[in-house]
């Protein structure tokens, strides 16, 4: 394993009544994602009651992350830009081992 490697781990919680819907969308996440080259690994992992999960995600790099977070899985591009673009300066850019990650997602970003 290299140190360029970016993981994300999300915790998630389901709505009471979605899970059908929620796990319909987990499907056609990790089949886009899993298609996208430097995917190493994206999967949901469900607690026993099934009102949780993780999502985990790992990618060889940082140019792989983005073109993952840019790519065919968003799905509404202009909500997400904005979360993005706070995150982006208010969480990674404060973390001196992510520099990498950072600049890729700027470049991106405009």
């Amino acid at each position: 394993m290299n140190d360029e490697t970016v993981r994300f781990t999300v915790a998630l919680s389901i709505a009471e009544g979605k899970l059908e819907a929620f796990e319909a969308i987990a499907r056609t996440m990790v089949a886009g994602s899993e298609s996208e080259a430097g995917t190493l690994v994206y999967e949901f992992c469900f607690s026993n009651d099934r009102k949780r999960c993780r999502l985990v995600e790992k990618y060889v790099d940082a140019d792989a992350t983005v073109a993952h977070l840019t790519g065919a899985v968003v799905q509404d591009p202009m909500s997400d830009r904005v979360v993005w673009r706070e995150y982006l300066e208010t969480v990674v850019r404060e973390r001196d081992d992510w520099g990498a990650f950072y600049r890729a997602c700027r470049e991106v970003a405009g």
